[in-house]
């Protein structure tokens, strides 16, 4: 059996929107006096916001009504501020490089809409490593279901044992393993806070791990 598909997740993986969008919605509560708890925060990291939504809990906390359209505001002013001085997460593009160059195939699996994951793609010119990009748009619920691996393995018609998938959130790495794909996670600042399971391969960068060897554990 050989290596045939890597399956990235996409937000906090390839680029670390996460820690971004946890710095933004930080300042928002910041400013009401009030502090975001990174506990509360996991619930929705690699999901959507019907795990635990941001909003909602800032106005219980507050026991008010804040315009919704006025947080958004500032939480995306703030986004964009971390957003900017963001780069490709350590490693990445050379892993994109060397599946490209073993004839790998390689594929997104994200709970994200596909205007936002493709408009992130295009600016940094990582579109053409992707031969199938599966989002929200694609499945009836996002991860931890596993809906978004199972469409990609229907797409490729591949096997969990011919593919590996590279997650950085709980809730990604629950969906993947429900499909018994090998899961590596590459923590991040954020998701360094999860309870994992302890069998689960967990690393600080994509650079501590040698795909070579791995890819050789697929002919075993």
């Amino acid at each position: 059996m050989s290596l045939k598909l890597v399956i990235f997740d996409f937000d906090g993986t390839i680029i670390d929107t996460e820690t971004a969008w946890f710095k933004a919605f930080s300042d928002l509560y910041q400013n009401y006096n009030c502090k975001l708890n990174i506990k509360d925060w996991l619930k929705c990291v690699g999901t959507d916001e019907k795990h635990f939504n941001p909003y909602d809990e800032l106005n219980k906390l507050l026991d008010k009504k804040i315009d919704n359209d006025i947080m958004k505001s500032y939480v995306n002013q703030r986004f964009e501020y971390y957003f900017n001085k963001l780069e490709l997460r350590e490693g990445i593009l050379e892993l994109l490089k060397f599946l490209q160059n073993s004839r790998i195939k390689i594929a997104i699996a994200s709970s994200s809409s596909i205007n936002w994951v493709g408009k992130i793609l295009d600016e940094r010119n990582l579109t053409n490593f992707f031969s199938y990009v599966a989002t929200s748009e694609d499945v009836t619920n996002v991860k931890p279901s596993p809906e978004l691996y199972n469409n990609v393995l229907e797409h490729y018609r591949c096997l969990p044992s011919e593919c590996l998938v590279i997650e950085d959130s709980l809730n990604g790495a629950l969906a993947s393993l429900s499909t018994n794909i090998r899961t590596f996670v590459i923590l991040n600042e954020v998701t360094k806070h999860s309870s994992f399971p302890n069998n689960l391969s967990k690393f600080n960068s994509i650079k501590d791990i040698d795909f070579s060897s791995i890819i050789d554990l697929y002919y075993k």
